[in-house]
């Protein structure tokens, strides 16, 4: 008898799969990536940083649909890229 209300169970769980699909929750997140997206580099562009990120940015926007910039900010052993970062909105 444990095997048969195991069954129905999966049976009912399986049945009610479809309903949740139909009724998408209102709380759901904007597609991503909603805008530009920004590449910080915290070296001197012309490096080997600088030519990674620009590679990778030249792919990306073939992947996710939007433009990829790549921005150097050097200086202070790379305090100030980070400092950009840390203060950045978090919006993804």
């Amino acid at each position: 008898m444990k095997v048969d209300s195991r069954r129905r169970a999966l049976l009912a769980g399986l049945a009610a799969t479809p309903l949740l699909a139909a009724f998408p929750s209102k709380a759901q997140a904007p597609a991503w990536p909603a805008k530009p997206i920004r590449i910080l580099v915290g070296f001197p562009p012309g490096g080997g940083a600088d030519a990674m990120a620009r590679l990778v940015a030249s792919k990306l926007p073939e992947k996710l649909g939007q433009p990829v910039i790549v921005e150097n900010r050097t200086g202070a052993t790379g305090t100030i890229c980070s400092e950009l970062v840390a203060k950045a909105p978090p919006d993804g």
